[in-house]
């Protein structure tokens, strides 16, 4: 909570358009990394499993698996030169996630208060804490997309494969280049919402072949009924962002793409949370998207002057902290592992 009203103060008081807004990012990167990578080492069940594959990996040898041969490599490098000490391991890991983060904020959005709000209340900051594999191998998905704004392919490939070998299931961005170099038209729209009723209609083998791929084996499926509320809440940001800025805008244009395919991933996630997992590796994106539809002009349809784009960035606010409180701080489980409203440091350890 004191993290998160250090976004808004310092975001108000520090400049935050030109080369000096890299004093709040730098802020906000540091603070961050500080309070994820000092983390209870076994804050969540999730932190228990990954320390014991940190000591299984380090003392192993250099065995290196199959599949996440490079978080794989990064256990077993931490443990070798720091001793098996697991709290470094984390604290590195953070880092590159909030490096990447901020890095990423720095060179594409217009308003870097509102992407790390984004970045708390949509829930990828507390993800980072208990998903570490995940959060890293989506460090790399980050900065892979400089090689999509720049036109790079081989930066792009390069990354995600980076990423890849963190964590296999990264690899569900590669479709994200070509998809990219499509202009937003009625055309390509169309062909969102067709892909979505077909891949729906379609669902259980569908899901069945990116369980495949998380995994590495059969899962059975269990359908719950429906894709839930945050489907309807990533359908209402992505359509928001074509009615504020329209689609003549190019680089928002290649966010639009991304945050799309989350929606479709979305649809799945009533079978498993892993298509929650998966859709958050194109939604991440956000954190550029929202900013620019709500600060930016464009040719939307709703016309709006500089004033009122602030007011909206107030209204944006509001309804990201109203929502970050409702998915992650009302619920309150006394003496569960996974309840993030008793965090600890390391040092609190007992």
């Amino acid at each position: 909570m004191i993290l998160l009203g250090a976004v808004l103060v310092l975001g108000r008081w520090m400049p935050q358009q030109g080369s000096r807004r890299k004093w709040y990012i730098a802020a906000m990167v540091l603070l961050h990394t500080l309070l994820c990578g000092l983390r209870h080492p076994h804050l969540t069940g999730d932190l228990m499993k990954y320390h014991w594959e940190f000591l299984s990996q380090g003392r192993a040898g250099w065995a290196i698996p199959a599949r996440n041969p490079g978080f794989s490599l990064a256990m077993q490098g931490i443990y070798r030169v720091f001793d098996g000490n697991f709290q470094i391991f984390l604290f590195v890991t953070a880092a590159v996630s909030q490096l990447a983060a901020g890095w990423v904020i720095w060179k594409d959005s217009p308003a870097p208060w509102l992407s790390y709000l984004t970045l708390h209340c949509l829930g990828f900051f507390v993800f980072g804490f208990s998903a570490v594999k995940q959060a890293l191998g989506m460090a790399f998905v980050l900065l892979a997309f400089r090689g999509i704004a720049e036109n790079r392919p081989k930066f792009f490939f390069a990354m995600v494969a980076l990423a890849g070998a963190v964590h296999l299931p990264m690899l569900a961005f590669l479709p994200a280049y070509f998809l990219t170099r499509f202009r937003v038209d009625r055309a390509v729209l169309a062909a969102y919402v067709l892909a979505g009723v077909l891949l729906f209609c379609c669902r259980e083998p569908a899901a069945e072949a990116a369980r495949q791929l998380y995994y590495g084996e059969s899962v059975p499926l269990v359908w719950s009924g429906g894709p839930g509320g945050r489907f309807f809440l990533m359908v209402l940001i992505t359509a928001a962002g074509l009615l504020l800025r329209g689609t003549e805008d190019v680089q928002f244009g290649k966010v639009f793409h991304l945050m799309a395919v989350s929606c479709v991933l979305q649809l799945f996630s009533g079978f498993d949370h892993v298509f929650t997992r998966l859709a958050d590796v194109y939604f991440q994106f956000s954190v550029l998207y929202l900013p620019a539809m709500v600060l930016e002009p464009g040719n939307g349809g709703l016309a709006m002057n500089r004033r009122s784009r602030k007011l909206l960035a107030v209204a944006a606010a509001v309804f990201l902290i109203w929502y970050y409180y409702e998915t992650n701080l009302s619920v309150n489980i006394e003496n569960s592992v996974d309840n993030y409203w008793n965090f600890r440091f390391f040092w609190q350890m007992r």
